[in-house]
């Protein structure tokens, strides 16, 4: 009876083991479904790059894929890097076989890992001398938008991955090669065509957007994200106008410097008629990184119109609202009225100043 007591205690043990052993496959599975991955496939590129970052024919491959500037500023995605050389891609250095599939991965997420390097015109121009520190790497991937100085990692002189134990600022960057490595904030938008489409003003008129400034430009986006990605809402009384987007070539074309979207001609806007949108039009404007929850924001403002039946301009007050991501940083609205009169009209709102033309 002994024996059969402790055989089947054996066996009670057995199964109790095994439901564990499945109960803790099931959760491995659970997350291995949900792919909770994307923060450790970060870390693997991380990795990666770091450690190709000290072969002179990586970094000439880098060299030569971001300075092409494919949507104007100074980066390269990775997915470009990796197939465009064989010697020193990622896939030929065998540091990281599924590289490719982590880069798929988080494609599929609408997420487009890439290597900017923010002073390549200033590091570019250095003599061999004097850029002899190697390279950092800033992972930047979940970095807020106002962050200006962070740590980075280097390989030291013995093949060691170092933490830096200061902070690289963007001066910093001006004299040292610095990679950040992010996630392009304009894949997801069709950059090459915009400044196609058309605007107005009363009668035979039409708006034009002339110019852009940002007055503070890391106070809307920091010098590791790179130019900005402006949105700019149009709407009036009776409702949303046109939702444009402003994608200047690099930081320093806008960042307290005037941008031009589309040369002298300015970027066409809307054909503003009194009849459809009021005498009155409110500019909102948007950093947008296109990442996060959805937000939506409301508010009001004062517009001008003319009573159809008196023929008089009266003033009345109306609400809005705005959608978009927790990510973005709104930059302030203002308000156009059709005969505020001046051709090359200055508005600002503060962290976003802009002319505008009717033609």
């Amino acid at each position: 009876m002994k024996k059969n007591r402790i055989l089947l205690s054996f066996c009670i043990i057995i199964l109790l083991s095994a439901c564990k052993k499945d109960e803790m496959n099931d959760i491995l599975q659970s997350g291995i479904s949900k792919f909770s991955n994307q923060d450790e496939a970060i870390v693997k590129l991380e990795d990666a790059i770091l450690k190709l970052s000290v072969e002179p024919s990586f970094v000439e491959l880098v060299h030569t894929e971001v300075e092409k500037k494919f949507d104007g500023d100074y980066n390269g995605l990775i997915d470009r890097i990796n197939k465009s050389g064989e010697s020193a891609s990622l896939k030929s250095a065998n540091l990281l076989p599924e590289i490719e599939s982590i880069i798929s991965y988080l494609n599929s997420k609408n997420l487009y890992p890439q290597i900017y390097i923010p002073k390549f015109d200033e590091i570019n121009n250095m003599v061999p001398s004097e850029n002899k520190n190697g390279i950092y790497i800033i992972n930047a991937f979940n970095l807020p938008d106002s962050v200006t100085r962070t740590t980075g990692l280097f390989v030291d002189n013995q093949g060691n991955i170092k933490r830096t134990n200061f902070l690289i600022d963007e001066e910093f960057a001006t004299k040292n090669e610095v990679w950040v490595l992010s996630f392009n904030e304009r894949m997801n938008q069709n950059f090459e065509k915009f400044g196609e489409n058309k605007s107005a003003r009363v009668g035979t008129k039409s708006e034009f957007l002339i110019k852009i400034n940002c007055i503070d430009l890391n106070a809307i986006e920091g010098w590791l994200k790179g130019a900005p990605e402006l949105r700019c809402v149009m709407k009036s009384a009776k409702g949303e106008i046109t939702d444009q987007y402003f994608l200047p070539g690099s930081r320093k074309s806008i960042g307290n410097a005037w941008w031009y979207p589309n040369g002298s001609t300015g970027r066409y806007l809307y054909y503003w008629d009194i009849e459809t949108y009021t005498k009155t039009v409110l500019f909102y404007w948007i950093e947008e990184d296109d990442s996060g929850s959805t937000v939506t924001t409301s508010g009001s403002f004062v517009y001008k119109d003319i009573d159809k039946n008196t023929g008089l301009e009266f003033t009345a007050t109306t609400a809005y609202q705005i959608s978009y991501k927790s990510d973005d940083k709104p930059c302030g609205s203002i308000s156009l009225h059709i005969d505020d009169g001046r051709v090359g009209e200055e508005y600002n709102t503060g962290l976003i100043r802009f002319t505008d033309d009717y033609k």
